[in-house]
Parts: structure tokens; C-alpha cells; sequence
């Protein structure tokens, strides 16, 4: 008789561990899950909800000296909408240096640009057949 009163009292005692190691396994698992959750946002590299975009152009060859004796080529936009953290990325292919705005990009060359602050970008493009880019990044 004694040995079944002992058995009951360590099922007794043993069913608060059994319920604390659920609570500990759950509570692990929400913490792996909440972790998880926050490096797949910044691997992702989402901010407030919104992928980065990246605006990506290449210049084949002949495009400046086609532009300069009048064809209408249109490769780069005249005015170009972004937000911070978008990139925007020219491939070069021409024998000719091209700008587009503030950037330089030197023959058979890559510009990468990443937008870092709010504000609006004006200047010469070389590839719009207008001669003139706007660049608008928006928070």
C-alpha cells in the first residue's frame, strides 16, 4: 500500500515539471519564431512593409552618338520616382562616358546608386533624348 501511495504522490508531483517543460518548450519556440520572423525582414530588406526597389538600365553601344545626331533612344526616364533605399544601377555598354544627373558612368562600366536621403536630384542625362534628368526620393 505504501508503494502505491508513493507512486501517486510522484505522479502528482511530476505533472508541474511536465507542465512547465510545455511552457518552456512553448516559450522557446515563440522566441524562435519571433527571431526568425525579424531576420527574414532584414534579409529581405523590407522597411515599414516595402521591398527596396532597384531601377536597372543599360546603355548598348552607339547610344550616345545616336542620341547626339537626333534619334530619340529613351533608355533613362527624364523624371524618375524613387524612395529611400531604392538603388538604382546602369550598365554602361558604350564606347562614351554617360551622365544622368550627379553620376557619371565611364565607358563599358556599372553605377550603383543607393538612395539614402529624401530630396530631388536634377540634372544633365546624356541618355534621354531631353538632355535633362529629375530624380524625386521620397521617404
Amino acid at each position: 500500500m505504501n508503494d502505491a501511495a508513493n507512486t501517486s504522490d510522484r505522479t502528482t508531483a511530476a505533472a508541474p515539471l511536465g507542465v512547465r517543460r510545455i511552457w518552456l518548450v512553448l516559450g522557446t519556440l515563440a522566441v524562435v519564431l519571433v527571431v526568425g520572423a525579424l531576420v527574414a525582414t532584414i534579409i529581405s530588406g523590407t522597411s515599414a512593409g516595402r521591398a527596396h526597389k532597384i531601377y536597372e538600365y543599360t546603355v548598348p553601344p552607339g547610344t550616345v552618338a545616336g542620341i547626339e545626331r537626333g534619334e530619340k533612344i529613351y533608355i533613362f526616364p527624364s523624371h524618375l520616382d524613387v524612395r529611400v533605399g531604392d538603388q538604382l544601377v546602369i550598365h554602361n555598354d558604350d564606347t562614351r562616358v554617360v551622365e544622368v544627373g550627379p553620376y557619371t558612368v565611364d565607358r563599358n562600366a556599372l553605377l550603383t546608386q543607393t538612395f539614402t536621403q529624401p530630396g530631388t536630384i536634377v540634372g544633365i542625362c546624356t541618355i534621354h533624348p531631353s538632355g535633362r534628368v529629375t530624380i524625386n526620393v521620397r521617404a
